[in-house]
């Protein structure tokens, strides 16, 4: 149940949990990694199984008093009281899930700092019961998991005061160096900016804040570090601490994609005005659903588009989609007669190489009528409602996701499978680069790349996210770990402060949300942030770190 962070077997992730495993490898290829020693995986099977049998009746705080009460395995007791006469304290005990070699997972997890050695035994407790924090619970749903799937090792190693810390990246033939004085905590916790630099192959860095801060010594160290453990065990990311007295330490290892930011070139067909009516109605009725009975006759709606609340009529759901997709066809038929011209072939070029062509082709379209264009759109919101009601979807907005044809059969009775993450559909890289072309932009630093175009929804705290939908952009002070659980669903996220650094950025990455930090709120918005949800879009192109509004 113990292992020495120097024994072959802790190098397992699946003993010793995805940290653990990282630190092990690093220490024994020779890399600065203090002495320690992991609570390996099985011990902590009982405790886990223990807190997820209790958490459908007892809830989050239930569960987590069930893994804080229970007591250690005789040999566990035994094995931490001479474990730890062989390591100084005070101690860091850190959780070591297998779950955790995974970017959608940083920050999830508990650890306790500057611990005596008779806390250890409930530090380690703490660590266990952690996978039923409610934000622990909300990423595993958001996943897709059990909480019983959590297997968790336990690493505890030595504190040390440290100088400065943060974290690095492999970027390409460059070192991103992210640091702050003192503890990494606050940067990684994302309450911090910290300083960047950015180290070339040839040892010169840029970055004269950060060599300030840091010094221009401390950021080569650290970008010499980073490099051995990419070529001795792999590794491209790290959290890094400096000792008081100089010397680097590797906190943490992880293996990270190479992300590159590069300038977006956005052509110049994406200001034609139909472009921008044809973003409009694809953000208000996007994915499969808007596409086939929406998007074909709403696009020769005057400028100013439709906007209103939901308001499903009284017809039976199956029976709404039946007469909601003969009345788009002809709502189609009517808006291009005349044009000889075959709409999804037209909507199809939009995509392609060309869209200048299309996009000018469908300027003579004509107006549909609005009684039936009403009617169109009160039809699909019983759709979305009756999906909703069936157990298709949880949100009326994610019902837009999902293609006619499933739609027809979960509402016939053919049983819901229930509709996963929502992801990006084909049609919401062309609204960001609309928005990109015309619209108001701030600027931030690149935190994860992609590009991303959705509401604007500001989420003050990650505990009252209640306006949060399906592929918003979520807006925000800080990139703290409680968002983890809404990154699964969302079109980007922005910050006023943090840094790339920040754990939450990390798991963005890892799902492709793409990511700025670090913008002004008055340039973001016409008016104050808490009053902008769902008054504006917004495209988040987290290589360039641009973030630009229009109108929703």
């Amino acid at each position: 149940m113990i292992l020495d962070l120097d024994d072959a077997r802790a190098r397992d992730p699946s003993v010793a949990g995805a940290k653990g495993a990282g630190l092990a490898r690093a220490r024994q290829a020779g890399l600065p990694v203090l002495p320690g020693f992991v609570v390996t995986t099985d011990a902590g099977c009982r405790a886990l199984a223990h807190g997820a049998a209790v958490l459908p009746r007892r809830g989050s705080g239930g569960a987590r008093s069930a893994v804080l009460g229970a007591p250690l395995a005789d040999g566990l007791e035994r094995g931490l009281d001479a474990a730890l006469t062989t390591i100084d304290a005070p101690l860091v005990v850190r959780s070591s899930s297998t779950l955790e070699g995974d970017g959608r997972w940083a920050g999830a997890l508990t650890s306790y700092l500057k611990v005596d050695r008779s806390e250890v035994a409930a530090a380690v407790r703490g660590c266990w019961a952690s996978a039923f924090s409610v934000a622990a619970l909300a990423r595993t749903a958001a996943d897709g998991r059990s909480p019983a799937d959590t297997s968790m090792a336990v690493v505890i190693q030595p504190w040390v005061d440290l100088r400065a810390g943060g974290s690095a990246r492999l970027d390409g033939d460059e070192i991103i160096v992210i640091g702050v004085l003192g503890s990494p905590g606050p940067l990684l916790q994302g309450w911090e900016p910290g300083a960047v630099a950015r180290v070339r192959a040839d040892g010169s860095l840029r970055g004269d804040r950060a060599r300030e801060m840091l010094g221009a010594s401390t950021i080569s160290l650290v970008a010499s570090t980073i490099r051995s453990a990419s070529e001795r065990v792999g590794y491209e990311a790290c959290e890094w601490g400096q000792r008081q007295n100089g010397g680097v330490l590797l906190l943490q290892v992880s293996e990270t994609p190479a992300t590159t930011p590069s300038a977006r070139e956005v052509p110049e067909a994406f200001a034609l005005p139909g472009a921008a009516v044809l973003a409009r109605v694809l953000r208000r009725a996007p994915g499969p659903l808007g596409e086939h009975l929406i998007l074909p006759w709403a696009i020769g709606e005057p400028p100013e588009g439709v906007s209103r609340p939901i308001a499903p009529a009284g017809v039976e759901p199956r029976r709404a989609l039946a007469q909601a997709q003969t009345l788009a066809e002809e709502l189609t038929r009517a808006v291009w007669r005349g044009t000889g011209l075959h709409p999804p072939d037209v909507l199809r070029r939009v995509l392609g190489t060309d869209p200048a062509s299309a996009l000018a082709e469908m300027e003579g379209l004509a107006t549909p009528d609005p009684e039936a264009a009403a009617a169109v759109r009160t039809l699909v919101d019983g759709v979305r409602v009756g999906l909703v009601e069936a157990g298709e979807v949880a949100h009326v907005e994610t019902a837009w996701y999902v293609d006619p044809s499933r739609a027809a059969e979960v509402l016939a009775g053919a049983g819901a499978v229930g509709l996963g993450r929502v992801g990006v559909d084909r049609w919401e890289p062309f609204a960001a680069m609309v928005a990109l072309r015309t619209g108001r932009p701030a600027f931030g630093t690149g935190a994860a790349p992609n590009l991303g175009c959705g509401r604007l929804c500001f989420v003050a705290d990650p505990g009252d996210a209640a306006d949060f939908r399906p592929r918003d952009v979520i807006v925000t002070t800080y990139p703290v770990p409680g968002f983890g659980a809404l990154l699964w669903d969302a079109a980007g996220i922005v910050t006023m402060g943090g840094s790339p650094a920040a754990h939450l950025f990390e798991s963005a990455r890892a799902l492709g949300i793409p990511a700025v930090c670090g913008v002004h709120p008055e340039e973001l918005a016409g008016e104050p942030l808490a009053t902008a949800t769902g008054r504006y879009a917004v495209a988040v192109d987290g290589d360039s770190g641009a973030v630009v509004t229009v109108d929703w």
